[in-house]
């Protein structure tokens, strides 16, 4: 669903302690993410209402397939990316900021 704001909350979901740190927008694509809201489009990418998603989630799972990885989920694959960046002698603040 489309946030109402740049915080990675989205309308309708329930407020908790775990802390979300804010998606990092840039002015352009935030713009038209409200704009969107504004309009009444549930999903930023979507298809005749529904959300698109399915599809790379089984491409995900095609990829590792293909590449005969087990038990691997995006989460692994981002923190393994990070160990590499700070291995490769990249600032440590840059793989906090890192998103996949």
């Amino acid at each position: 669903m489309i946030a109402s704001s740049s915080r990675r909350r989205t309308a309708g979901q329930r407020e908790s302690k775990k802390l979300q740190p804010p998606a990092q927008i840039s002015d352009s694509p935030l713009a038209h993410l409200s704009r969107w809201r504004a309009n009444s489009q549930t999903y930023a990418v979507g298809w005749n209402g529904r959300p698109v998603g399915t599809g790379v989630e089984k491409a995900f799972a095609q990829a590792c397939g293909d590449a005969k990885l087990v038990h691997v989920t995006p989460h692994a694959l981002r923190h393994a990316a990070a160990t590499w960046l700070v291995a490769n002698g990249t600032p440590s603040r840059r793989p906090r900021t890192f998103s996949a």
